[in-house]
């Protein structure tokens, strides 16, 4: 009937969720307690078999976790150790100009030798692109209005090949806390 097939399509999504899921966890190194709100499944073996399949793919992650059984509102409850830097961290400096209060935002790495991965930056919709070399140049002078001192000087952490918002977006440079 209706309900065994809508039972087995939410198990099926679950499935792939949790194989989703591990991958996310490792991608972005994310640590913490961790919870994981599944669909709702009516049969027991269903549920078993998501969190065996949730556990085995973070088998395959070599950073130290746990993942506990799941609660009476099934819910997943897991913890994982993060290893890496933070992407503030990675991507950032602190702002001389204000201080310490801001950060300025960088489009790489800004030490990539204590990364222990690679990071790669978002493909950018190829019609970002077609802007001809005098309106980029036109546009940066434009954008360095809005920047601190510090940027204009120094790096402007722009990279060929970036699609205007992302320039636009990289060249603002400050964030404040």
């Amino acid at each position: 009937g209706k309900g065994g097939n809508l039972e087995e399509t939410v198990t099926k999504n679950n499935l792939e969720a949790a194989e989703e899921i591990a991958r996310q966890l490792r991608l972005r190194d994310l640590g913490g307690i961790i919870v994981i709100d599944f669909i709702d499944m009516i049969l027991e073996s269903n549920r078993e078999q998501v969190l065996r399949r949730l556990v085995e793919c973070l088998g395959r992650d070599r950073t130290k976790h746990q993942v506990a059984e799941v609660t009476s509102l099934g819910l997943v409850q897991m913890t994982r150790k993060r290893v890496g830097q933070g992407l503030i961290e990675a991507f950032s400096t602190t702002c001389d100009s204000c201080g310490g209060r801001g950060i300025h935002v960088h489009m790489e790495p800004v030490n990539k030798k204590s990364l222990d991965r690679e990071f790669v930056p978002a493909k950018v919709n190829k019609e970002e692109n077609l802007s001809s070399d005098d309106s980029e140049s036109d546009e940066k002078e434009s954008l360095d209005e809005n920047v601190t001192p510090a940027k204009k000087d120094g790096d402007s952490g722009q990279k060929k090949g970036f699609g205007r918002r992302k320039r636009r977006a990289a060249s603002s440079g400050v964030v404040t806390a």
